[in-house]
């Protein structure tokens, strides 16, 4: 039986935040995303701060919950305090344990509501909270010990560094459907195996997603993907793929996951290698976002450092098809208006409240693309396009040995322009929680955009159809599905 098997490689590489943030950084962070679920679950519960947050605890993987357990216990004179009801918030909470701390020339950042009698004020009546000395000592190196030791443990190391990785809380999204009630009375816990699996959801994207979700609480939609495309077109690309996707990487750190590359240069088939860098060399962290976007001529360099690598690795025959970056400026007029779910319960978060205090504490996955300085935004968007004009230059100028070398347009701005004229709102087409990246619902269909593309402008590079598929299928079954 004849196979011509042709092997997907997709590098889909998403945004990456450096360094820890300012004013404490992830652990501030994930304190104040914490307290605010503790305190929102007090309120549904319609019980003390104490229980909500010990309820929270059992909510987490066990190997995490101790932890969360112990900071609830150390914190328990406070928690308990009748005084705390009248001035807590989540961020005048962290702030007031010391998780937050003011850096020398910044200011409070906060993404719940401010306090009515000012931060500072409200801060340190929460610091007068505290027990005298030397408890207050003692209280404040045990917060220290575990704050940092929590964010080395499965689960809430991956609640940490959701902000060093994409915005990815709860990645892809707690609450697809936006009813915040669904997800902190019933499902919480659904989300520790999500964050064991370090957040990321390859099986359920438009490159290499091979299965439906049975978590409709978690993501909702159907999983199309270019990977079931070939599968359906030839049977012998059965589970024949590798995803070198990681959330935390820009065209810098294409040459180290290039390597990881499983294939045999002499004996194996040719390979089908999706390069897509999308916005990582544009998103960064800093309020001074521009000078440390990629420029051109690094671009340039890095890009062909992998394509250098690749003609050494891959066998004689494959295609390499390099994708445009993204134009990430809709986002922010898009979503700045919409509720966060954070803020469902009391409609008092917006999308610009997060994308605000993210840019604040300069640990945000896009501070030019998720900002109100509409200046930035456009800025950010031209810097997009000279990279995307670098990829295209590199296609019409360079040639490989082993692999031809196409561009292919990014996907988004046609799924957005489709959905566009159907009549629907662009922001079905964001994850709720992140509003970065593609929703359930945009994912196949951006893989639809793809797969058309390559078929209508390079069929050869998906190889032909098998015409043994049906026998396959008789002989080895359905194998699983995917």
């Amino acid at each position: 039986m004849h196979c011509t098997v042709k092997y997907v490689v997709i590098f889909l590489l998403v945004s990456f935040v450096e360094g820890r943030g300012v004013n404490g950084g992830f652990s501030c962070a994930g304190c104040t995303i914490i307290s605010g679920i503790a305190d929102q679950l007090a309120q549904i519960h319609n019980e003390t701060l104490l229980a909500a947050s010990l309820r929270l605890c059992q909510m987490m993987p066990a190997v995490a919950e101790s932890y969360c357990i112990e900071a609830v216990t150390t914190l328990e004179p406070i928690i308990t305090n009748p005084k705390l009801s009248e001035i807590f918030t989540p961020d005048v909470f962290c702030y007031g344990i010391d998780i937050c701390y003011l850096d020398p020339g910044q200011s409070y950042c906060h993404l719940f509501p401010r306090p009515q009698m000012g931060f500072r004020q409200s801060v340190q009546l929460i610091k007068d909270l505290l027990p005298p000395e030397p408890q207050r000592s003692a209280i404040n190196r045990h917060l220290a010990h575990i704050s940092l030791d929590l964010c080395r443990f499965p689960g809430i190391h991956e609640l940490c560094e959701m902000f060093n990785r994409s915005w990815s809380l709860i990645r892809p999204a707690l609450d697809v459907d936006g009813d915040w009630f669904s997800i902190v009375r019933d499902t919480v816990h659904n989300y520790t195996q999500p964050l064991l699996d370090e957040l990321d959801w390859p099986h359920l994207g438009f490159a290499t997603g091979f299965m439906n979700t049975t978590e409709p609480l978690l993501i909702k939609g159907i999983t199309d993907s270019l990977y079931l495309r070939l599968r359906a077109r030839n049977r012998c690309n059965h589970r024949d793929y590798q995803n070198l996707s990681r959330n935390g990487a820009s065209s810098y750190d294409g040459i180290t996951y290039v390597k990881s590359l499983a294939r045999n240069q002499t004996h194996d088939k040719p390979l089908l290698v999706m390069y897509g860098m999308y916005g990582n060399d544009i998103c960064n962290r800093f309020s001074d976002a521009l000078p440390n976007m990629t420029t051109p001529a690094e671009f340039y360099r890095n890009v062909m450092n992998v394509l250098n690598v690749l003609n050494t690795s891959l066998p004689f025959g494959s295609h390499v098809m390099l994708i445009g970056l993204v134009d990430g400026g809709f986002i922010y007029p898009t979503m700045e208006n919409r509720i966060h779910p954070l803020g469902q319960l009391h409609g008092n978060i917006h999308y610009r409240d997060v994308y605000t205090w993210f840019n604040c504490m300069e640990m945000g996955p896009c501070s030019a693309w998720m900002n109100g300085n509409v200046t930035l935004r456009k800025m950010a968007t031209m810097r997009a396009q000279k990279l995307t004009l670098v990829l295209k230059n590199i296609v019409a100028k360079e040639r490989f040995a082993t692999f031809s070398l196409r561009y292919l347009d990014n996907p988004v701005l046609s799924v957005m322009w489709d959905w566009k004229q159907k009549g629907k709102p662009l922001w079905q087409l964001l994850d709720p929680v992140d509003s970065l990246h593609p929703s359930q619902t945009a994912q196949p269909l951006l893989a639809h955009v793809l797969w058309d593309n390559i078929l209508r402008n390079f069929p050869e590079a998906l190889g032909d159809e098998n015409p043994n598929n049906k026998k396959i299928e008789q002989l080895f079954g359905d194998q699983g599905g995917h």
